[in-house]
């Protein structure tokens, strides 16, 4: 098989091993809020550090154990500036893939940026 046949490889997969991700990931480290969408009256909630993001899911760190398949809303601090001037916030709706050991990996199903006073990014 040839590593042109696959759509992503990673310099940290084993020798002789093939990325199955069909996204690159890219190592980025920045602020996230976290919350477990859910009428029940346990669901978590908390703030973690982004680990890596690709366009189909992030991973991040965790307070808590996070529900597999549970539906999760979160807030990351965008570096980059609208225009240059006004600080933007990446909202994400996803579904938990995989929650262990103060990590969880959300599946990414929707996201928009929006904006986010500016007292918010001192």
């Amino acid at each position: 098989m040839e590593l042109a046949e696959h759509k992503a490889y990673s310099a940290t997969t084993k020798p002789g091993l093939f990325e199955r991700r069909s996204a690159e990931r890219f190592p980025i480290q920045l602020d996230v809020r976290y919350r477990e969408m859910g009428r029940r009256s346990d669901c978590a909630q908390g703030i973690g550090s982004t680990k890596n993001v690709s366009g189909k899911g992030i991973l991040f760190t965790t307070q808590h154990i996070l529900r597999s398949g549970a539906r999760v809303e979160l807030s990351v601090d965008w570096p980059m500036r609208l225009d240059g001037k006004t600080p933007l916030r990446l909202v994400i709706q996803g579904r938990v893939v995989r929650s262990m050991n103060g990590h969880a990996v959300v599946m990414i199903q929707r996201h928009e940026f929006r904006t986010r006073s500016m007292a918010s990014s001192a």
